[in-house]
C-alpha cells in the first residue's frame, strides 16, 4: 500500500511533533508499506537540513522512505523569523491569504498525492487535510490541539463528514469530546498515545558503552533529564533537585543554545554545580543517551502558565522513550502520566512541585537497586504496548484502509 505522511513543516526540527511526524511514517515503513513522507519547507526547515547528514539519518528511520520537501513560495517562508512571524499571522486573512491560496505547498502536496495515487494520506496539517479529503483522497488527520480555532481546522471538522475523511486521531478523550462535539462523527475519532521505537532501544549499548560514547564518567551516578528546556517542562525543577543532591551528577540533554545559557544562569543562582547541559542532540541518539543514565527525571512545573501542552490531554514522546530504555523513571504525577503509568509499578511519581519528594524518589531509584530492577523491568513491559508500529496498524485498521 502508498502511504502519504504529510507535514507542515518543522522537518527536520527538535520539536516533538516532527519526532512524532517521522517516527509515524517510520511505523507504517515497518507494517511494509510503502511510505513518502512530504513536508512543507520554509527557511528555518532549509537551514535545519543543512545541518543533518539526512532526515532519515537524524530521525533515527528507515532510509527507504522517500522524504520530499515543498518550498512555500509566499511570504510565510519567513513565519518561523522572529518577529516577521508574528506580523504574518496578524495579516494571515487579509493581505498574504490569497497568496496562500494560490500558492500553497500544501495544496502541491496533495497534488503529489493525487499524481502518485496514494492509497491513504495521514496529515499532521489542517490545510492537506481539506485539499486530500476534497480531491476524494482517502484521509487521516491527527491533531492534538485543545482549541478548534483555525479556520482551516473548522473546514476539516466540517469535511470530516465526507467519506474520504476517515478517522481522526487525537491522544486523550478530553481532546475527542472536544471534537466530538464540534461535529465530527465520534465513530471517525480515535484516542491514541504517542509511541516509541522499540527497535531502536532494544539496540541501545550497555550503559559503559553509552557513556564512552556521549563522554559521561564512568564512576557517577547519572541522573538525566533529555527533552525540551521549555519553562514549564520543569527545568527550574530539575535544576532544584540537583541543588538538593550535590553528588550526584544530573545531565540535560536537549535545548538550543540560549536556552542553555539561560537554564546555566539559574543553575548557578541555586548552587546547582552538579547540573550539565549536553545541548540538542538528534534523535537518532536519544535512546544511546538514555541508556547511559541511571535514572531518568520528568518533573512538570504546573505552577506556571503551560504555554506548550494541556497537563490534563498531552501524551509526552519523553515518557514512552524513558520507558523503553530499561531505566528507573521518576516524574511529577500529572494526569497525563499517570494514565500510562503507576506509582511503584512501573515509575515514581512525585506530587506535582514538591521537590523534595522527587529529590528523595531519585535518591530511593539509585540507592535501591532491587527497587530500581523492579521499575525498569515493568517500565519496559510498559512499553511495549505502545509502539509506533502497532499504532499505525490500528491506525490503518480504525480507517478502513486495507490493501
Amino acid at each position: 500500500m502508498r502511504v502519504a505522511v504529510v507535514s507542515s513543516g518543522h522537518v527536520p526540527s527538535q520539536w516533538a511533533h516532527s519526532v512524532a511526524v517521522a517516527k509515524n511514517a517510520n511505523g507504517f515503513a515497518q507494517l511494509g508499506h510503502d511510505v513518502e513522507l512530504l513536508t512543507v519547507e520554509r527557511l528555518s526547515e532549509r537551514r535545519h537540513r543543512r545541518e543533518v547528514s539526512s532526515v532519515t539519518d537524524y530521525y533515527g528511520i528507515d532510509s527507504s522512505i522517500d522524504v520530499r520537501f515543498f518550498t512555500d513560495r509566499t511570504p510565510y517562508y519567513l513565519r518561523d523569523v522572529w518577529p516577521l512571524g508574528l506580523a504574518l499571522d496578524a495579516l494571515t486573512y487579509a493581505t498574504f491569504g490569497a497568496a496562500r491560496r494560490v500558492a500553497d505547498p500544501e495544496r502541491a502536496i496533495v497534488d503529489r498525492c493525487v499524481d502518485a495515487g496514494v492509497d491513504v494520506c495521514y496529515c499532521r496539517s489542517y490545510r492537506a487535510v481539506n485539499y486530500a479529503v476534497e480531491r476524494g483522497v482517502p484521509t487521516v488527520m491527527e491533531t492534538h490541539t485543545p482549541r478548534i480555532r483555525k479556520p482551516s481546522l473548522k473546514r476539516a471538522v466540517r469535511n470530516s463528514t465526507s467519506p474520504e475523511f476517515r478517522l481522526l486521531v487525537t491522544i486523550s478523550e478530553r481532546l475527542k469530546t472536544n471534537f466530538v462535539d464540534a461535529g465530527v462523527p465520534e465513530e471517525k475519532v480515535a484516542v491514541l498515545q504517542d509511541g516509541v521505537d522499540l527497535a531502536q532501544f532494544d539496540a541501545a549499548p550497555d550503559k559503559h558503552t553509552a557513556r564512552e560514547r556521549v563522554s559521561l564518567p564512568q564512576d557517577s551516578d547519572v541522573v538525566m533529564y533529555l527533552g525540551s528546556l521549555h519553562a514549564d517542562k520543569g527545568i527550574e525543577h530539575v535544576l532544584r533537585v540537583a541543588a538538593r543532591l550535590p553528588d550526584r551528577r544530573f545531565q540535560l540533554v536537549g535545548g538550543s543554545d540560549d536556552d542553555v545559557a539561560k537554564w546555566r544562569g539559574v543553575a548557578a543562582d541555586l548552587n546547582a554545580e552538579n547540573a550539565h547541559f549536553s545541548g540538542h542532540v538528534e534523535n537518532c541518539l536519544v535512546p544511546t543517551y538514555l541508556a547511559a543514565a541511571d535514572v531518568l527525571l520528568m518533573p512538570y512545573d504546573t505552577e506556571r502558565e503551560v504555554t506548550l501542552m494541556d497537563l490534563e490531554s498531552t501524551s509526552p514522546l519523553k515518557l514512552f522513550e524513558y520507558l523503553a530504555s530499561r531505566r528507573p523513571v521518576v516524574s511529577s504525577d500529572i494526569p497525563a502520566v499517570s494514565r500510562t503509568v503507576e506509582h511503584e509499578q512501573d515509575a515514581l511519581l512525585a506530587a506535582p512541585n514538591d521537590i523534595d519528594e522527587l529529590a528523595a524518589f531519585v535518591e530511593r531509584a539509585l540507592d535501591d537497586e532491587a527497587l530500581a530492577d523492579r521499575l525498569s523491568r515493568n517500565a519496559y513491559e510498559t512499553a511495549t504496548r505502545y509502539s509506533w508500529r502497532d499504532r499505525c496498524k490500528r491506525i490503518l485498521s480504525l480507517a478502513g484502509v486495507t490493501e
